[in-house]
């Protein structure tokens, strides 16, 4: 093959994998109208906000956020909008990009079979057109689109901080949002455990395990406790919650203590993702050893509950009435979605 042949074949092999590339980043990416999202880390910048948390006889102050003009805007209206108790209204709020979107099916189904008549929320994270209208064919499922780009990364940490801004997106409609993974199954109707924490602490609730599996401290790397200051020898003795289910309130204590730097840390990625990867080493220990891996919105979240109720896990911990949700990876046909129109 003469060069010049070699080079030609060569620059348009290398132009239809950039096509392919190109189409397949921005895929998981939806072009939607809805700027919300998107305006909340581009617009102007109005401040600087710092996380401060005091324990023992001495505080701890974290680096100072960016706050954007969106930013504020949302936060007062969540604010002007808070409630005590208004756990009667909660909202099942999910997501999925088109490669979950089976996994999503027992989701869903389990919440209709457990929830019959609840809403049901579920963000678009790059599904496919045919998978989103059989979306709208669920009973009481609405399809939520929003415009992501601003926050689409060449990774997988891309979705933890869609995540959080999501969870934001629906408090603002609605009081009470009870945020569920594609693998999570609702197992039962008894929200006893939920009620019983949600109703004396604030409106917020972490699930998971009997016994300490690892501790956060194993699973977050340092870069982030440099924002969301915190007792790292404390954090070491506690065991670790899974974010795939977590129930807030839109209250006060809530929008203060725990959304607001939740949602700073995802528009900062030197907070949310200081790393890319998840994969953990426990070969020197679950609790008091870093296992060299990092878990995103969930390190994050796990660092200010524990915060802000003094590192007493029962205090958020919603386990009475027996387990509410369970992690089931794949689509198991478990649970069958009802189909209201086609």
């Amino acid at each position: 093959m003469k060069p010049t042949n070699f080079f030609g074949v060569a620059f348009i092999t290398l132009s239809f994998i950039s096509v392919i590339l190109y189409r397949q980043y921005n895929y998981y990416a939806p072009n939607y109208g809805n700027s919300f999202l998107r305006s909340i880390a581009t617009s102007k910048i109005v401040g600087r906000k710092s996380y401060n948390f005091c324990y023992k006889d001495k505080c701890k102050t974290g680096k100072p956020f960016n706050l954007t003009q969106e930013f504020v805007r949302v936060m007062d209206q969540l604010r002007r909008t808070t409630v005590d108790d208004d756990v009667t209204q909660m909202v099942f709020v999910t997501a999925a990009s088109a490669n979950h979107f089976t996994e999503s099916l027992d989701s869903i189904g389990s919440i209709q079979k457990h929830f019959p008549g609840s809403l049901i929320l579920y963000y678009d994270w790059g599904l496919r057109p045919a998978q989103r209208r059989q979306i709208q064919a669920w009973c009481d499922v609405t399809l939520m689109l929003l415009d992501l780009r601003e926050f689409a990364n060449a990774d997988r940490s891309q979705f933890y901080v869609w995540k959080v801004l999501v969870i934001t997106h629906a408090l603002l409609d609605h009081p009470c949002v009870f945020w569920i993974d594609a693998s999570i199954r609702i197992m039962s109707s008894h929200v006893t455990g939920i009620l019983e924490v949600t109703r004396g602490n604030g409106g917020f609730a972490m699930f998971g395990a009997v016994g300490k599996v690892h501790s956060t401290f194993a699973v977050t790397h340092h870069k982030m406790y440099e924002y969301l200051a915190t007792d790292t020898r404390m954090q070491t003795l506690e065991g670790h919650f899974q974010s795939g289910a977590v129930f807030l309130l839109r209250s006060d204590f809530v929008v203060n203590e725990i959304l607001q730097w939740w949602l700073l840390c995802a528009m900062h990625s030197e907070c949310m993702t200081p790393i890319t990867w998840s994969r953990c080493d426990f070969t020197k220990g679950r609790m008091t050893s870093y296992a060299n891996c990092h878990r995103f919105d969930q390190s994050a979240i796990n660092i200010l509950a524990s915060n802000a109720f003094g590192f007493i896990p029962l205090m958020y911990w919603a386990i009475g009435g027996g387990p509410i949700v369970k992690v089931q990876r794949g689509h198991t046909k478990q649970f069958n979605v009802s189909i209201c129109s086609r």
